[in-house]
């Protein structure tokens, strides 16, 4: 292994477990959480985040239900670095223009509505889940030599 590319997995690890350590911390009661707890916060931080009506949130702990801010936008930051190393390997390929946190959890929040099954699951799966499906990877076929 040559010393750049040596580096360069320190890098990503390094910024794999920083954001896995940030969500952790911001999500001290959220470490088991599932995806219909995961939908409400999202439900919830949409509605902080777009300015709109937050009537029925009004007992919502901010620091709560932003963790699904937080942990769409690592999904995406994450990914984006996954891309630019593995390409069409990557889990799921998401746009060449940066996809918005807000666009994120929107796509999250649908993807869940559709398949209500999924609420049971780990968060981490419903927005894989919902990323994979609405972004997949599609690998180039190669021409085989006759």
């Amino acid at each position: 292994m040559d010393n750049y590319s040596f580096k360069y997995k320190i890098k990503v690890n390094t910024f794999m477990g920083a954001i896995l350590f940030t969500l952790l911390i911001l999500a001290p009661n959220q470490a088991k959480a599932d995806g219909k707890k995961l939908i409400e916060n999202c439900e919830m931080a949409l509605a902080y985040l777009e300015g709109g009506n937050m009537s029925g949130f009004e007992n919502a702990r901010t620091d709560e239900f932003m963790t699904c801010a937080g942990y769409v936008e690592g999904f995406i930051d994450l990914n984006y670095q996954y891309q630019g190393m593995l390409g069409k390997d990557a889990l799921f390929c998401l746009p060449e223009k940066k996809l918005d946190k807000l666009e994120g959890m929107r796509e999250v929040i649908e993807y869940a509505r559709e398949h209500p099954e999924l609420l049971k699951e780990e968060e981490s799966y419903v927005v894989s889940a919902a990323f994979s499906t609405k972004y997949p990877c599609i690998p180039l076929m190669k021409k085989q030599k006759k």
